[in-house]
């Protein structure tokens, strides 16, 4: 995906009734605060380009733990953090 600055790939983009659901992988056990933006980012972009985007965004582990966020709580993170790196 292509937001007009930045270029990233979401692992897996699944259908769910309706909606897109946005999904990644990592080999960490845990999650950090990049994989989260990295979710909010690919959820936007969809958004923005008028998919429907599904209320929840999973991240699974290297573990095997699939966690779950809203994406209501990571957009707008998302598009704070993208804020500060384009200030000048």
């Amino acid at each position: 995906m292509f937001d007009g600055r930045f270029v990233g790939f979401a692992d897996f983009l699944i259908r769910d009734g309706e909606h897109c659901r946005v999904a990644d992988t990592k080999l960490a056990r845990s999650a950090k605060v990049t994989a989260l933006l990295q979710l909010g980012a690919y959820a936007d972009t969809l958004a923005r380009s008028g998919v429907q985007v599904a209320p929840e965004a999973e991240l699974e582990l290297g573990d095997g733990a699939v966690l779950r966020y809203r994406v209501g709580d990571l957009i707008p993170v998302y598009r704070f953090q993208r804020a500060l790196a384009a200030a000048p």
